[in-house]
């Protein structure tokens, strides 16, 4: 079909099964005439389907697109929750200030100076390179002495020796 408006669904019927002028030596031709119709304006549900479907330099202001631009946006501006969404859930070179963004700094902080408690928290659990002078470090050497005082221990008596020994250890 060439440069033909189609009004009809039993004309447009017509046109996809029997083509006028226009020389189909396969199949395959034909599916291809079908599928892909060249300068044809067709009005019906199947073309609106298509088009709806496959856009191509088409205009088509329909539920379906505005979902597409909404889930997929190329170079549209769009403001509204859903595209607010995708930039809290996977911002690029956006600055947003809110509740989910500070939950990022703190669990996953990069080249950003945080003074708050989780940042303590990781500090006291996990010190690179920092020395801490508090409970938790004074706890820690009690526990495990090292550099301290001789301990005393006593041993169980063996066959050799019959008597329980004290060992020091420096």
């Amino acid at each position: 079909p060439v440069d033909v408006e189609v009004d009809s669904e039993s004309t447009l019927l017509f046109v996809v099964l029997k083509p006028v002028e226009v020389e189909v030596d396969s199949d395959a031709t034909l599916l291809v005439v079908v599928l892909r119709p060249v300068d044809v304006e067709v009005d019906s549900e199947s073309t609106l389907l298509l088009v709806v479907l496959k856009p191509v330099d088409v205009d088509v202001d329909s539920d379906a697109t505005l979902l597409l631009v909404v889930l997929k946006p190329v170079e549209v501006e769009v403001d509204n929750e859903v595209t607010l969404l995708l930039v809290v859930l996977r911002p690029v070179e956006v600055e947003v200030e809110s509740e989910s963004t500070l939950l990022l700094v703190v669990l996953k902080p990069v080249d950003v100076e945080v003074d708050s408690d989780a940042t303590l928290l990781l500090a006291v659990l996990k010190p690179v390179e920092v020395e801490v002078d508090n409970e938790l470090t004074l706890l820690l050497v009690v526990l495990k002495p090292v550099d301290s005082e001789p301990s005393c221990e006593v041993t169980e008596p063996t066959d050799e020796d019959s008597e329980v020994s004290a060992v020091l250890v420096a």
